[in-house]
């Protein structure tokens, strides 16, 4: 499936002016350094888009406030697995109605297969957060997310 490309919230423009795309492991890694950064709850068409993770700067550092840091970040993996699943199971029905349409959408790389690691490690002002993920065509992808300064 591919996504219009996006560097710092802008739209990336090829050099034939046109807008770039990213698809595959690409735009999962996109989609999820959104999902990490964005605030939860401020898309009003996916209210539980985003993340809380800017809450927990400045609390103390222990071992209690990492995991509460790591089930965020667990949510966030679950709400994003949820909405993709949920897209490609309606392509899969669309397919079979219109007999296995060989231009599917979504691809063996645009499907996580596994969550391989979640990594998180905080500073007084900092929450570094790491995580793994392999797709169904054996890609693996890492998405490392800094919040604080």
């Amino acid at each position: 499936m591919q996504q219009l490309a996006l560097v710092h919230g802008d739209l990336m423009i090829g050099t034939d002016g046109s807008y770039l795309m990213v698809t595959g492991a690409q735009r999962i890694q996109q989609d999820l350094t959104l999902a990490l950064s964005d605030i939860y709850g401020t898309d009003r068409f996916h209210p539980s888009w985003g993340s809380i993770l800017p809450e927990y700067l400045g609390n103390i550092n222990n071992a209690t406030m990492l995991t509460l840091v790591k089930a965020e970040v667990n949510r966030v993996l679950q709400n994003y697995l949820t909405i993709t699943q949920s897209g490609v199971i309606q392509q899969s029905m669309m397919n079979v109605a219109n007999n296995n349409n060989p231009g599917a959408s979504y691809t063996t790389s645009d499907v996580v297969r596994s969550v391989d690691s979640i990594n998180v490690s905080a500073t007084l002002d900092t929450i570094y957060v790491s995580v793994s993920l392999t797709t169904l065509a054996g890609q693996s992808i890492t998405i490392g997310q800094k919040v604080g300064s």
